[in-house]
């Protein structure tokens, strides 16, 4: 009750008493008015507690009596004057009565009355100032006491795996975490400013904003986890519940997260603390971050509640995923400043070393632990230890002066230390020394792995110590080695290296076994000693679950090697591996399949990997050919097809198909099936049985929460047959009937409204549900998921666009500082329907988030599409300009940077930063040379008019391109080509060849596609082409000409026209001609004139026509005469200017008096009507046909021209 009392109010005093206590439980009294159950409550109230079973006969009656001896006392102590113990009552204003029993209503009615009428018929003088009785029985307390997560956390536990609240966590801390508390260690907070002063952190957590939290990152005993400590007692201060992931968070799963939180969450906020985040599944991937964000976070916000994750990770881990974790946390990286670690290195020294203090001052302390405190903290244990064995103080001062020569060195100190146990032979006085030795002994080798192998049973760890010892010496077991080893474990326990938790023991610090093992292996190399490693792992053969334990120190300790020292450590493990591969086998075969599948995970997730996957067949396939149907290799499995090389998911394909033939249909195949979704390395026959994985999975749990995590790699996959699509799409629709306005179905909509095959119906469904989905949703962080492929949609209707793009800019507004604002940003630039107050908007928040971010790799989602723009101001072209370049100059070698060099390259504003621009694209080109990238990048480059003398290597980076693999019949292909016909003078011998036979290959493959039009038209309309592959693209031509409805296909007509002695039938020039000539009345193809070229060409041949033909010349052009009349255009004339040019000597030839008379009608009305530009068209047309020869008389033709024109006839 008092725990109770103090969750509705931090602020009030609840004071519990014990034995003769005046028959008070509770004291309740605070300052302020109430709400909720007190609100009309006075104060002080007096709270009494009567347990009561329900079990007896007569409940009533039980409680009735409970009542009475209550009264009897009171009655007693208000005749006495209330004295003594129970003087408080004559302040008290409330009482509250307690039952912990569910009493009828009847019964519940009656003691109210009772109690009550008990203080009324008190004595004036002797009643107390009571004005207020409430009686509150278990049905009521059990529902107000489960409200308070903090109160059922503090009397019945987290309940939850894995999670652990801050009170059981503050009890915990023994031995070297005890430190951890202020009463043993004060804590030294860095400057007020620090982002990572617990204050700040505290306050950031506190804000309602777009993370889920912070993320302190830092090297190994740097104090994140006093830190997040801190912050702790700061938020348990504030009214919140801290939770930390314990040892065990590896078990954690995001629904575990989510039944541990949720509960209560709208009493108090919710803080979870995760120390080693890069270590916790549950947590350290984007996809479970946003499970967790969609299944906790946004189910809280409607209840008022708040969760927040307060995580820490080393700082090689920031380092790797920070790409993945900046869109949740606030990262912030913790740096100790010099004030504040001299106070810290102060602190501590006097802390644990008061005696070496006191006796050889700190100063002279300091210089000899060092400047690392974690470092120093077991240093100056190790010097305090020195000075109470009794040792003459003269021997502790040549201690501390050795170690201020040889620095701080915990392996140093680690081996004076077994030498004084006698568990290593002494040194003469001049070479003893606080190094360890460059040769490592085999004891500080046992000991290392005895550290490696924490947490474990402690009847293990001589098992442990021994194993590696013998290793090392080579030797076999014997009773020295035996004794050596059991006091090398007690020498690590007294030195407080390794402490006691239960039956388990466990490294003090991580720091101390990452630096042990450090100095084993390499000491001043960069390899690895080979000997030193095999004995540090061979414990793990006697127990997988060491093992495990070491590829977890190592992925931990050896994180941020150089490329070349994690190579090596690398390969010395897979040589180690493959040499002990029998022992491991049978390691592997004699534990529990849960341990081996947990074991194995983590190497797969440790420098031990490479190893592993390279000796797959020996070490793994034995083991899974007996455990590949059981529920427990899913672990082990699902981590194959998440870190298996590229190319390499043959390796353990039988068992993976083995494992879903069993366990397919559980819900725990989602952790198989779903990686198996994202691999791209699947033959077809894997890839045909995956999607029927998934869909049958998809059956069975159709509406299970779970099946999000399917659904979304399987409908993200773009090489679904149309069959594997509508199926998936429909079990999409499914869910999103159950789950329709969740905030997980963003996981959902987010693939589905991606998908570039659905059908009009599907598309308009996934369209509505979005923005039904938007309308609960939009404002929350992950709206932005569902936005973006919403916004890079071509069918959404005016409304529709309307709606997406004000919601953008809304979600903008508040979340445009998210790390991944940048893609709903990119999406709301691509879009062409910008009204200009939007598309300032849109460009200005993009310059904004560009001058923040600019110089990460992921800016290049926005700067791409910012390029794009042909509406930017002149100052905001500049700025995006600048940003380009100065992203360009970081990151313009990577293959990131073919995002950003198309669009660049396309500006014609560059000016003299052009050749800049194409400098850069030739030096990625010369870096990423056959790339699909370098296909968006070549066609813009190769299409600027500044190239010069830059032009010859850029045409060679071309034929380069085009001439790898299959790249010439690629899609993207015929951009390059069309650019190579730009600059054809350019081109030598070679490049043209390659180019025509290119373009033609290109042709024959994508002949139906709509961008085929410009090849086509260049390669029928120029001497390109051979008469066989003239008359192959003319036949492709023609099918387009007559089955698209496209605007356009008169500029096909025309170059097909150009080469009239290529068609056998006479026929098809007829149809090509009227076809024409119905083309140029259409304002949308009135430009599309066939050139004079073909005009000569076309009279020649209708000559050879007439000549061979029974059909009269005459009534040819009578028939053309026909239709042009017929088909005479109201407004836009101009397109017959290049019609009537050779109809007019067409005429004249046929010497057909009325035709002739005819055609001049013709061009008179068009010399009326035409503008300048179509008279001065015609006027091209006629010169060049009479220069062709079309007139049999040039004099005619110049008789015939100028009376048309109504001039004076040429001499």
């Amino acid at each position: 009750m008092g725990d109770w009392i103090l969750e509705l109010d931090p602020g009030a005093t609840a004071t519990s008493t014990t034995g003769q206590d005046g028959a008070i439980d509770q004291w309740f009294e605070r300052d302020r008015h109430s709400t909720g159950l007190f609100s009309d409550a006075p104060f002080p109230i007096i709270v009494e507690c009567k347990h009561h079973t329900e079990k007896s006969e007569n409940l009533a009656d039980n409680i009735f009596r409970g009542w009475d001896e209550v009264q009897k006392k009171l009655e007693r102590q208000a005749a006495d004057g209330w004295q003594g113990l129970y003087r408080p009552w004559l302040r008290a204003k409330g009482y509250l009565y307690c039952v912990s029993a569910r009493p009828t209503k009847q019964t519940y009615d009656d003691l109210t009355a009772r109690i009550e009428n008990f203080f009324a018929g008190l004595p004036a003088e002797r009643r107390p100032p009571i004005s207020w009785v409430k009686v509150l029985d278990w049905s009521m307390l059990r529902s107000a006491f489960d409200r308070h997560a903090r109160l059922r956390d503090a009397w019945l536990g987290v309940k939850v795996e894995g999670l652990q609240d801050h009170a059981d966590f503050e009890a915990g801390l023994q031995g070297t975490r005890s430190y951890l508390k202020a009463d043993h260690l004060a804590f030294i907070p860095p400057s007020d400013t620090a982002p990572h002063h617990p204050d700040r952190v505290m306050a950031r957590l506190e804000e309602v904003g777009d993370h889920m939290g912070v993320l302190l990152g830092g090297v190994g005993g740097i104090g994140k986890t006093r830190t997040a400590v801190e912050v702790a007692r700061r938020a348990v201060r504030k009214g919140w519940r801290v939770l930390h992931a314990t040892d065990s968070a590896n078990k954690l799963t995001v629904a575990a997260i989510a039944d541990g939180v949720l509960p209560g969450i709208e009493t108090a906020p919710v803080l979870l603390i995760v120390d080693y985040l890069e270590q916790c599944e549950a947590l350290n991937n984007p996809e479970n971050l946003r499970a967790l964000r969609q299944q906790v976070t946004a189910r809280a916000a409607p209840q008022g509640g708040r969760f927040a994750i307060l995580a820490l990770a080393r700082s090689w881990a920031v380092e790797r995923r920070q790409d993945d974790w900046r869109a949740f946390f606030d990262i912030r990286p913790m740096v100790v400043e010099d004030a504040q670690r001299d106070a810290i290195l102060r602190s501590m020294v006097t802390t644990v070393a008061p005696r070496a203090c006191a006796r050889h001052g700190l100063d002279h302390l300091l210089e000899a632990t060092g400047q690392r405190p974690i470092i120093a903290l077991f240093i100056a244990r190790e010097i305090e230890h020195c000075e109470t064995q009794d040792n003459r103080p003269s021997d502790v001062a040549a201690l501390l002066a050795r170690a201020r020569r040889d620095g701080p060195n915990l392996g140093g100190w680690l081996e004076r230390r077994l030498k004084k146990d006698g568990l290593l032979p002494k040194l003469d006085q001049d070479q003893d020394q606080l190094l360890p030795a460059p040769d490592p002994r085999a004891t500080i080798i046992a000991a290392g792995a005895v550290l490696t192998a924490t947490p474990l049973a402690r009847h293990k760890l001589p098992m442990v110590a021994l194993t590696a010892l013998l290793t090392a010496q080579s030797a076999t077991r014997n009773d020295n080695a035996e004794r050596g080893a059991k006091g090398m474990i007690d020498t690590l326990f007294a030195m407080g290296w390794v402490e006691g938790d239960g039956d388990y023991a466990l490294a003090a610090h991580d720091v101390v076994t990452d630096e042990i093992v450090e100095k084993c292996l390499y000491f001043d190399s960069r390899r690895p000693r080979v000997a030193v490693l095999a004995a540090l792992l061979s414990p793990g053969l006697e127990d997988v679950r060491v093992l495990g334990r070491c590829a977890t120190t190592f992925a931990r300790a050896f994180g941020l090697l150089e490329e070349d020292r994690r190579a090596g450590l690398e390969s010395a493990l897979s040589d180690w591996l493959h040499q002990h591969s029998g022992a491991f086998q049978r390691a592997l075969v004699s534990d529990t399949p849960d341990t081996v599948g947990y074991a194995l995970g983590a190497m797969l997730e440790s420098p031990l990997a490479a190893g592993l996957f390279a000796n797959w067949q020996p070490l793994i396939a034995p083991w899974l050919a007996f455990a590949d149907t059981i529920h427990e290799a899913r672990h082990l499995l699902a981590r194959a097809i998440q870190r298996g090389p590229e190319g390499h998911f043959a390796m353990f394909r039988d068992s993976v198909w083995r494992w879903i033939d069993s366990n397919g249909a559980t819900p725990a195949a989602t952790h198989l099936i779903a990686p198996l979704l994202r691999r791209n390395d699947l033959d077809q026959n894997d890839h045909l049985k995956t999607i029927a994985a998934a869909l049958r999975w998809l059956d069975k749990h159709p509406t299970d929460l779970d099946a999000q995590f399917v659904l979304f790699p399987l409908l993200g996959r773009v090489d679904l047959a149309a069959k594997q699509s509508a199926e998936a799409c429909a079990r999409a629709f499914g869910w999103l009937d159950k789950h329709g306005q969740r905030a997980e179905a963003g996981f959902v909509l987010a693939p589905l409204l991606k998908r570039a095959d659905l059908t009009a119906e599907q598309s308009e469904a996934a369209r509505t549900r979005a923005f039904g989905w938007l309308e609960e949703h939009g404002p929350q962080a992950e709206a932005g998921f569902v936005l973006a492929p919403l916004l890079k949609r071509a069918d959404l209707t005016a409304e529709q666009s309307e709606a997406a793009r004000t919601r953008a800019l809304g979600w903008l507004d508040k979340h445009e500082q998210r790390a991944d604002a940048d893609f709903v940003l990119a999406q709301l630039l691509g879009r062409t329907d910008l009204t200009p107050e939007q598309s300032e908007a849109a460009c200005t928040r993009a310059l904004g988030l560009l001058e923040k971010h600019g110089q990460r790799a992921e800016a290049r989602f926005v700067l791409a599409p910012l390029l794009e723009r042909s509406d930017l101001a002149a100052e905001q072209s500049e700025e995006a300009r600048k940003r380009a370049f100065g992203w360009l100059e970081e990151h313009g070698l990577r293959a990131e940077a073919g995002f950003v060099l198309p669009p660049l390259l396309g500006r014609k504003d560059l000016g003299v930063r052009g050749k800049d621009a194409i400098e850069i694209g030739l030096a990625w080109l010369q870096a990423h040379p056959t790339g699909v990238e370098a296909a968006f990048v070549l066609p813009p480059l190769l299409g600027r008019q500044d190239l010069d003398h830059q032009a010859a290597p850029a045409l060679r980076s071309a034929h380069h391109w085009l001439g790898h693999s299959d790249n010439a019949l690629t899609v993207d292909a015929s951009h390059i080509i069309k650019q190579q016909l730009r600059l054809w003078r350019s081109l030598d011998d070679d490049q043209r060849d390659r180019c025509v036979d290119c373009g033609f290959a290109w042709i024959m493959r994508h002949w139906r596609r709509s961008e085929a039009d410009f090849l086509i038209n260049r390669f029928l309309r120029g001497p390109l082409l051979s008469p066989e592959r003239w008359r192959s693209v003319a036949a492709r031509a023609l099918v387009r000409v007559r089955t698209s409805k496209r605007a356009g296909r008169a500029f096909t007509v025309a170059a097909l026209l150009t080469r009239p002695d290529m068609f056998h039938r006479p026929q098809t020039v007829f149809r090509l001609f009227a076809y024409y000539f119905d083309a140029a009345t259409q304002p949308s193809e009135a430009k599309s004139v066939i050139p004079p070229a073909a005009g000569v060409r076309l009279i020649k041949w209708l000559f050879a026509s007439a000549r061979a033909s029974t059909r009269k010349f005459p009534a040819v052009t009578a028939v053309v005469v026909d239709y042009v009349e017929t088909r005479w255009p109201k407004h836009e004339v101009d397109g017959y200017a290049n019609i009537l040019a050779p109809l007019l000597p067409m005429a004249h030839r046929s010497g057909d008096a009325q035709v002739i008379e005819r055609t001049g009608g013709l061009i008179e009305r068009f010399h009326q009507t035409a503008t300048a530009d179509g008279v001065r068209a015609f006027d091209r047309a006629s010169q060049s046909l009479l220069d062709g020869g079309a007139w049999s008389d040039p004099a005619q033709a110049a008789a015939a021209l100028a009376r048309l024109k109504g001039e004076k006839s040429p001499p």
